[in-house]
């Protein structure tokens, strides 16, 4: 979905008082980064969470072991830490 797309979601939901979006499943992760410029920053500004969907690109990134794929996931919280969003759970 485009942020565009998006937006105007938001706008038909608020305009007919039904119940607004609370999180939003991007598909997000080191590899693939396009949300990044503007879908992060609408759900920001309209307060709805992320979940990113296929963190580790598909298995792209999946390395070997738990370990390994432990700092995957602590680096891909750092990166969405960098757009100003907050990330909460086990990330270290």
């Amino acid at each position: 979905m485009y942020a565009w797309q998006f937006s105007k979601a938001l706008h038909v939901v608020e305009s007919n008082g039904w119940t607004r979006f609370v999180t939003m499943q991007n598909y997000v992760n080191l590899l693939y980064r396009e949300e990044k410029r503007e879908m992060l920053p609408l759900c920001e500004s309209e307060g709805i969470g992320v979940i990113p969907w296929s963190p580790l690109a598909r298995g792209r990134r999946k390395g070997r072991g738990v370990a390994v794929q432990q700092d995957q996931v602590r680096i891909l919280a750092n990166v969405i830490r960098g757009f100003g969003l907050n990330v909460t759970g086990p990330f270290g």
